[in-house]
């Protein structure tokens, strides 16, 4: 049987979106912060509590503005907001925490580094059975509205979640 070879191009009509008049298109979904308390949450937030104290990291909840949390590389420090509770705040430790294993210290576009800690954070809390999909989806979908920053970023987010997910696993072994 033959083997059929694409051997040129063919025109085709592009559509340019400047092209069009009307109202600005809808912004895309919002993060939804997590609701309730799960005892599985619970347990990740003290494992990986027990984890980052290990590693020397200071822990502090506190007043972080707008901002649901923060990692200060220079003092190895993660503040989460005072005002999370429950799953949320779960949800923004183990994304301050993957900002700490990625070592993201300022030399990382935050595109980037905003990607690897949020669909790390993702990957983790599945794999303990938490869904942060409503969180998750729209956060990278805003930092990585160019599809090129999350391909680049795929192995940096499979390391940093299997180092968080062992992290938090080792210090479960404690209890």
């Amino acid at each position: 049987m033959a083997r059929k070879v694409p051997a040129g191009f063919g025109l085709g009509r592009v559509f340019d979106v400047s092209r069009i008049n009307g109202d600005p298109l809808a912004e895309g979904p919002s993060p939804q912060e997590l609701e309730g308390t799960s005892s599985a949450a619970e347990a990740v937030d003290r494992r990986l509590s027990r984890f980052l104290v290990g590693e020397g990291v200071r822990l502090s909840t506190e007043d972080t503005g707008r901002a649901n949390g923060f990692y200060r590389p220079a003092g190895q420090m993660i503040a989460v907001s005072d005002r999370l509770r429950g799953d949320q705040r779960t949800r923004t430790l183990v994304h301050e925490a993957a900002h700490f294993l990625a070592d993201h210290r300022g030399h990382v576009a935050r595109a980037d580094a905003e990607t690897v800690a949020e669909s790390s954070a993702f990957v983790v809390l599945a794999h303990f059975g938490i869904d942060a999909g409503a969180y998750t989806f729209p956060y990278v979908a805003h930092w990585a509205q160019d599809k090129a920053v999350l391909r680049r970023n795929l192995t940096e987010v499979q390391g940093v979640a299997a180092g968080l997910i062992a992290g938090i696993e080792e210090a479960g072994v404690a209890e």
